[in-house]
């Protein structure tokens, strides 16, 4: 098969939803990752509303410092578990955004 005819067959999957059919494709690489800050937003929003009125300030600072602590946590494990994956590099300008990234790691190979 050409490379023009995956290109538009992978096009086609984008289009009507269905990523999941494209060689190679990884949703924790390639949808999760963008998930990530928003979800870090929505974590902290959370750890600030945690202090309540009915409790003793000791116990206030407590929540939000259990908070911070397990957002600290979680952010040294996942470094941990990626040490092994390398950054290459590359960034991806807006013409490459277009096309699909599954197309450019077939190429390159």
């Amino acid at each position: 098969m050409s490379d023009q005819a995956i290109s538009e067959a992978e096009r086609w999957f984008l289009k009507r939803g269905l990523p999941h059919f494209i060689d190679d494709y990884s949703p924790t690489r390639d949808v999760l990752t963008r998930a990530v800050p928003l979800l870090t937003l929505i974590f902290l929003v959370e750890v600030a509303n945690a202090p309540k009125r009915d409790f003793p300030i000791w116990l206030d600072v407590v929540a939000v410092a259990v908070g911070f602590g397990i957002l600290l946590g979680a952010w040294m494990v996942a470094n941990r578990i990626r040490a092994g994956h390398r950054w290459r590099g590359r960034r991806a300008s807006a013409s490459s955004r277009s096309r699909c990234s599954c197309s450019r790691r077939r190429r390159s190979r």
